[in-house]
């Protein structure tokens, strides 16, 4: 202390610890929007659980690189571009595959009669 010359003890305040329990402070995200005053030990829960935290699309290894809050993410993931599978940067392009053509030549299995495919 410059006034009193002690050295500063690393342990915790406890009195101040005490004072800013009772004191009601912002969310971290009332910047996007969160209206809350949140008390001291419970703020860590509450920004962890709160509706205007940011976080990023659930498509990101797709390539998005939308950051929403979590109320307005639904919405994102309606329209985002890259939801729909498969990928075009992520799978090659793959050759269109042939339906199976049924013959006309019936085929007996266990007595019934049914049409065999062929490729």
């Amino acid at each position: 202390c410059r006034i009193c010359k002690q050295t500063f003890l690393d342990a915790p305040n406890l009195a101040l610890e005490k004072i800013l329990s009772c004191i009601a402070f912002p969310c971290k995200y009332g910047v996007n929007g969160c209206p809350e005053s949140i008390f001291l030990p419970s703020r860590l829960q509450h920004e962890t659980v709160c509706q205007f935290r940011p976080v990023s699309c659930q498509f990101e290894h797709h390539g998005c690189e939308q950051v929403f809050s979590v109320k307005d993410m639904f919405w994102h993931h309606k329209m985002c571009k890259y939801a729909h599978y498969p990928h075009q940067n992520i799978l090659p392009k793959m050759p269109t595959r042939n339906k199976s053509k049924i013959s006309q030549d019936p085929v007996r299995h266990n007595g019934d009669i049914s049409p065999s495919l062929t490729q």
